[in-house]
């Protein structure tokens, strides 16, 4: 089936819940759904836009399959499985972000960044049986690139701490 919104605010619960993750579905069923949405939003932040994604329940397994969106101008795009046939469940979540375009943000300090494109990828696995034991297992590699920012302020003051400890 296919499920369209304008606005699609997603109930994400707080990743330090340590309910048991839902149970799977009964041994014959498969349940597949095509999902998009003009924006997807957590709480009033709206973190995509043009979102579209494939959502596939089987047995043992979800999968959010071929997700793109459109994020800060950019493409992104998402694969993720939750498995149960295993012991305890397991995550794993790619995603990938090109070309997204930034305006004025907070670097982690002691940076302060300014415009440029950034483009990045995410690959990670988890297992546990809570959002809190996926957070806290939650393991993988991180790689991003920023092109043509403009440095809006450095703290020496924060360069010194990092390196030194001292303050």
């Amino acid at each position: 089936g296919q499920f369209h919104a304008e606005t699609l605010p997603l109930p994400w619960p707080p990743a330090s819940a340590d309910a048991p993750l839902p149970s799977r579905p009964g041994p014959a069923t498969r349940v597949e759904l095509r999902l998009s949405a003009d924006q997807v939003l957590n709480g009033d932040t709206v973190l995509a836009r043009q979102a579209a994604c494939g959502l596939v329940i089987t047995r043992g397994e979800a999968a959010l399959k071929s997700c793109t969106m459109q994020i800060a101008e950019g493409q992104g795009r998402l694969e993720a499985v939750l498995s149960d046939a295993v012991a305890p469940p397991r995550l794993t979540v790619s995603f990938s972000l090109d070309d997204a375009r930034l305006g004025p943000v907070e670097a982690p300090p002691p940076l302060g960044v300014s415009d440029g494109t950034l483009t990045g990828r995410l690959a990670l696995t988890a297992q546990g049986h809570s959002l809190a034991a996926l957070r806290n297992t939650a393991e993988g590699e991180v790689k991003v690139s920023l092109r043509a920012p403009v440095l809006a302020g450095i703290d020496l003051a924060g360069i010194n701490t990092a390196f030194t400890g001292a303050t």
